[in-house]
């Protein structure tokens, strides 16, 4: 299976993707006097862009625009936000009123709608929040929902001037996954780093140390060695006990700048590999 872990752009800037897919390896079972069979498989790629936008958009001569700190930004769905900085690009003749509307309030809502800039400070930064909204649905990837947020300007020259900025709401859902108490799986993950900002590294802890062990239990990315696989070995302990149990893998990023990225959870389902010891006294 060719997995694509590219990420997607907007225009010429690259945006966060993270495509998470599970491709487990058939094995056979060992059989007595035989070799343990070689760990399964579990791939669960992860790229994620971590925004390496230029502040504002490219200068031009003496043309009206709406000016943005960003044009592609992300927040976490579970109610996450990220405020914009928004000015305009020239002096305007007369008082300019912005209408800001997100074309999809059940993704992502701004606050406020209105802003007014005048002649004396069109170029002061007035700001815009953009927060996240939780649909409670887990995703397919690349796991996130866009809004486009328009600002269209009415009054002086700026009449008709409007500028769109693309908002991705990052879901919060757990991904789940099937496996068998007993057994390693090697999980793979692929982090594509910001340029000028490294390393990223993302620290892996196990909500039950006693029923997943992880090794390593971090692993580090540089512009070098971007995007790269690299691979935690996933050991899912016996614990003697009847039944089905839980556990869970936090992805924990640490990023030089910018803003960490926001991964879901993972969770396991842990089949028990325990059997009954039924016996049976005559009558």
């Amino acid at each position: 299976m060719d997995l694509d872990c590219r990420a997607p752009t907007v225009g010429s800037r690259a945006v966060p993707l993270i495509s998470e897919m599970l491709c487990r390896a058939p094995t056979k079972a060992a059989s007595p006097g035989r070799p343990t069979r070689k760990p399964r498989d579990l791939c669960i790629l992860a790229a994620a862009s971590l925004l390496a936008f230029a502040a504002g958009v490219p200068q031009s001569a003496a043309a009206q625009e709406i000016r943005f700190d960003d044009s592609s930004v992300w927040v976490g769905e579970n109610g996450g936000t990220y405020t914009q900085g928004v000015w305009l690009q020239i002096e305007p003749t007369a008082n300019v009123t912005v209408q800001v509307a997100s074309g999809d309030t059940s993704a992502v809502t701004v606050s406020p709608t209105t802003l007014t800039f005048t002649p004396t400070n069109y170029s002061t930064r007035q700001h815009v929040t953009y927060t996240g909204v939780d649909d409670n649905i887990r995703n397919s990837p690349p796991a996130h929902r866009s809004a486009t947020v328009t600002y269209t300007a009415t009054g002086g020259n700026y009449d008709g001037v409007s500028h769109s900025v693309t908002v991705l709401a990052i879901d919060d859902e757990p991904i789940g996954f099937a496996v068998t108490e007993g057994f390693s799986y090697n999980v793979n993950f692929a982090y594509l780093v910001e340029q000028g900002c490294a390393p990223a590294v993302i620290e892996f802890v196990a909500s039950d140390s006693t029923l997943l062990g992880l090794s390593p239990q971090s692993h580090s990315w540089n512009e070098q060695n971007s995007n790269r696989q690299k691979a935690v070995r996933a050991t899912f302990h016996r614990n003697h006990l009847l039944g089905d149990h839980r556990v869970s893998l936090e992805r924990r990023v640490t990023v030089p700048c910018g803003r960490p990225f926001p991964f879901q959870e993972i969770v396991f389902i842990v089949r028990d590999n325990e059997t009954w010891d039924l016996s049976a006294d005559g009558i």
